[in-house]
């Protein structure tokens, strides 16, 4: 009863007086452990939290129920930290009585964590599975504010897995219950994930609104996390419409809110992403130096599930650097994350993507004869592949891209004709879905055709530089076979290299 009376006062921004009844239990190690965690977990201190969080596992001679509360508080703050494998570690070792109805609030809080630890890692099966679990568990506690949070949850697996009509089901859900009990932070974040969701397959100006709306109350609230990640979220969607000065703005604000807060997963990240903007459009100098910042903070931190995303962002970087040598490092950096057995979907999808512009680039400005027709070979074989792969996609938006990306490569290669058509396709689909940026970019293009002027660097490389530094553009329909047989294909030819 402690416990909840506590977590009721911080819950309502009692801060004071949560930390005096906190002090009444320092005679009780355990419960004064965890309820301390609970504290600085609620202050953005997470490493005091999670520090706590430890003391009140380590207590030994733990009762069922005291196991359960150590556990939750444990892999909660493990997760917020960032680290993912500690926290399935503890997991796998510890024993969860699964039906005991007494303890079904805190079993609910692990399954729930759990689900999202998941998700982080990439396995949106087993995500979808332990979401599923916790919104069961919601229910047969009559718990809607939980209810409201594994909905959200299991939304987020769903969309991720590429469910995405049964994803957008569960968030208006997750919305219609949080309005319902009137839980504004909550209904906040499950504006931002259906808005994310909503700013990939339809038109981004109305996920802009709904971002908006979540940040007025995450500053109600004082939520610096929520507004850090939010200030992202509109960054991506205004680079999305053709808004740079904005974007780049959005990402600032995103990294400066970060170093307010003790979290060091939210810092990497809100840097790694401004970064990543800064070298997708062009801000090599800059880009570079913060570059060098973020992967000390990575190796401190040991985050190593972020390499990949350094290595596109590092990519990009130096693909946007003049001379030839810049752009042979990048291609080498593609095709080493493309030879990875286990590189995730998006990430070869970025890679693959990236690695067919400075294809393009080489075959244009310096390679020789012999060289072309080995580089012409390659590129028709990713393209086809690609081709094969994207359209069983619904974002209307990666297949407008991909068709620029083609209708460039189609063009300088080989059939100038068909590449304006290509490009003509694109434009269209950009300007149905108000992505401003290609759109613009698929008339400049099809213009030179026209005039019959060259295509340059700069019409070659498409947005697809946005993927590396925010990774959930490409929500997709598949089924996890159908991945695996694009990944095998991949390692069937990058594999060796």
């Amino acid at each position: 009863m402690a416990y909840f009376e506590i977590l009721n006062l911080l819950t309502n921004g009692h801060f004071k007086e949560a930390n005096n009844r906190i002090t009444q239990h320092k005679n009780k190690p355990f419960l004064y452990a965890v309820v301390k965690s609970l504290y600085y977990e609620f202050a953005q201190r997470l490493s005091l939290a999670l520090k706590f969080a430890e003391k009140a596992w380590e207590i030994h001679a733990l009762t069922p129920l005291e196991s359960l509360m150590a556990l939750s508080r444990l892999v909660s703050c493990q997760f917020r930290m960032g680290k993912f494998q500690d926290a399935l570690n503890v997991l796998a070792n510890a024993p969860i009585i699964e039906h005991d109805t007494n303890f079904i609030y805190w079993i609910h809080s692990i399954r729930y964590t759990e689900a999202m630890i998941h998700i982080e890692m990439g396995d949106y099966q087993k995500g979808t599975q332990k979401a599923a679990e916790a919104v069961k568990l919601a229910e047969t506690m009559q718990n809607k504010k939980k209810l409201g949070h594994s909905l959200n949850t299991l939304a987020i697996a769903l969309e991720w897995f590429g469910k995405i009509k049964e994803a957008r089901e569960y968030y208006l859900k997750a919305l219609e219950t949080k309005k319902e009990i009137r839980d504004e932070v909550g209904y906040a974040n499950t504006l931002c994930n259906l808005g994310a969701l909503m700013s990939n397959l339809e038109d981004p100006k109305d996920s802009k609104a709904m971002y908006f709306e979540a940040l007025t109350i995450y500053q109600k609230h004082k939520r610096i996390e929520n507004m850090a990640r939010t200030h992202e979220l509109l960054g991506f969607v205004s680079n999305k419409m053709g808004q740079e000065d904005n974007a780049i703005a959005h990402y600032r604000k995103a990294n400066d809110l970060a170093q307010l807060v003790d979290n060091e997963l939210l810092k990497v990240n809100t840097l790694k992403n401004l970064v990543g903007i800064l070298a997708s459009k062009g801000h090599t100098n800059e880009a570079e130096k913060l570059l060098a910042e973020l992967q000390h903070l990575i190796k401190k931190e040991g985050f190593i599930h972020l390499d990949n995303s350094i290595k596109l962002i590092e990519a990009s970087i130096l693909r946007k650097k003049p001379r030839a040598s810049n752009k042979v490092r990048a291609q080498l950096l593609y095709r080493s994350v493309l030879s990875q057995p286990d590189i995730k979907y998006e990430t070869a999808i970025a890679s693959i993507i990236g690695l067919i512009e400075l294809c393009i680039f080489e075959w244009q400005n310096y390679a020789t004869e012999e060289e072309k027709k080995v580089i012409e070979a390659e590129i028709h074989f990713t393209l086809n592949l690609l081709d094969e792969e994207i359209s069983r996609y619904n974002s209307l938006g990666l297949k407008a891209e991909f068709l620029y990306l083609k209708g460039i490569a189609i063009s300088l290669l080989s059939d100038k004709t068909l590449g304006y058509l290509l490009l003509q396709r694109a434009q269209k689909l950009a300007k149905k879905e108000n992505w401003i940026l290609l759109e613009n970019k698929a008339t400049q293009a099809m213009q030179k055709l026209t005039q019959q002027k060259s295509l340059s660097l700069n019409d070659i490389t498409s947005v697809s530089t946005s993927i590396a530094h925010y990774s959930n553009i490409i929500p997709h329909k598949l089924e996890d076979k159908m991945a695996q047989r694009f990944l095998r294909k991949l390692n069937e030819k990058y594999g060796s290299r």
